[in-house]
């Protein structure tokens, strides 16, 4: 949308708009279609194996005019694919867990339809927990983060996920540096990051006292292995006593 912030005629700006809706539409309605196999393949069927009149009559119930349109729903988080794969398969007795299927894979180029929690800014490695939010599609947590404690458990509301094989992505982490203030120690700790590949978005120092600082950092990362390079680097600093990913 920040595209709209440069262009000045009304057509642009409505061009614009119906080029995003578009997108949206057609990258929810694909991850719909996904969510909605995993679920059936827990229940040992697929999408291409459903009965066109059990298709048929879920849509009218529902109505909704397509399948696409189901698709687009569930990728946009207005449906649950959990619900609707029993619905279709008949199958309420299931048990939870028996719906669940494989963990859907996620390679970082999902666009439009998925996101990443800001409260535990998951990245490849994370063992992640997907949590399906109205009209945003989903957003990937960290599996041990506090946010969904209460329902991580709940199918109905979160799904487990992997990360695909080729992730080609960088991703947003924030560390915590409390290091002994010392003339030059930022810009030696920013050396020490750039040096390993890393890009620094920000920085933030609260003094603790004459002697101690403690630095804020958020960094974009590849991966697990990325930051552990990047700590590792760190740490070879003298003045650094703790290092803490928030």
């Amino acid at each position: 949308m920040a595209w709209l912030n440069f262009v000045v005629t009304g057509k642009a700006r409505s061009n614009i708009r119906h080029f995003l809706k578009h997108k949206q539409h057609e990258e929810s309605a694909s991850l719909g279609k996904r969510l909605l196999n995993q679920f059936l393949a827990g229940l040992g069927s697929s999408l291409d194996e459903i009965q066109p009149q059990q298709l048929t009559q879920y849509l009218e119930d529902s109505e909704l005019k397509s399948l696409d349109e189901l698709l687009m729903e569930i990728g946009l988080g207005h449906r649950m694919a959990y619900l609707v794969a029993q619905r279709l398969q008949s199958t309420d007795d299931q048990q939870d867990n028996e719906a669940q299927g494989q963990p859907l894979a996620i390679s970082g180029r999902e666009g439009l339809v998925l996101s990443y929690a800001r409260c535990c800014h998951p990245i490849p490695g994370d063992h992640i927990l997907g949590h399906i939010s109205s009209g945003r599609g989903i957003v990937v947590h960290r599996d041990d983060c506090r946010n969904i404690h209460d329902f991580r458990d709940d199918p109905k509301k979160c799904f487990h996920l992997n990360w695909d094989q080729q992730v080609d992505e960088d991703f947003s982490i924030n560390l915590r540096i409390e290091l002994a203030a010392q003339r030059g120690i930022i810009a030696a700790l920013a050396t020490k990051i750039t040096e390993a590949g890393a890009n620094i978005h920000r920085i933030d120092i609260d003094e603790k006292e004459a002697r101690m600082s403690t630095v804020h950092l958020d960094l974009q990362v590849r991966d697990r292995i990325h930051l552990a390079q990047i700590i590792k680097r760190v740490r070879t600093l003298k003045s650094v006593s703790r290092i803490i990913r928030t």
